[in-house]
């Protein structure tokens, strides 16, 4: 499946529970849900995925840990914060730079 679908799947399936749920709840709470929500449709999710790094050539097992991992290409960091503070759109950045995800989205 294409990246591209894989995401807009994803943001289907966070507006979807969002909608429902609204704000407020544990972000464990929402990731637990939306693994489930990506699984039912038919998806590979991993939660809490250690995302090995590779810094000029060497690779790095401590990387960082993933809220959720979709088909081993797709990283989603969840983000429960009803004011969303700038510095996290950086995040996702450095992360997708230096993991072999091919997408990563907050």
């Amino acid at each position: 499946m294409e990246i591209e679908k894989l995401a807009r799947i994803a943001v289907d399936c966070g507006f979807h529970i969002h909608n429902k749920l609204g704000p407020g709840l544990l972000e464990s709470v929402y990731e637990a849900i939306l693994a489930d929500s990506l699984a039912k449709r038919g998806l590979a999710v991993e939660r809490q995925k250690s995302i090995p790094i590779q810094f000029e050539g060497v690779q790095f097992d401590e990387g960082f840990r993933a809220d959720l991992l979709v088909e081993g290409r797709l990283l989603i960091e969840l983000n429960r914060s009803n004011a969303f503070p700038q510095f996290t759109g950086n995040r996702c950045l450095p992360i997708s730079v230096c993991s072999t995800c091919l997408l990563a989205c907050l």
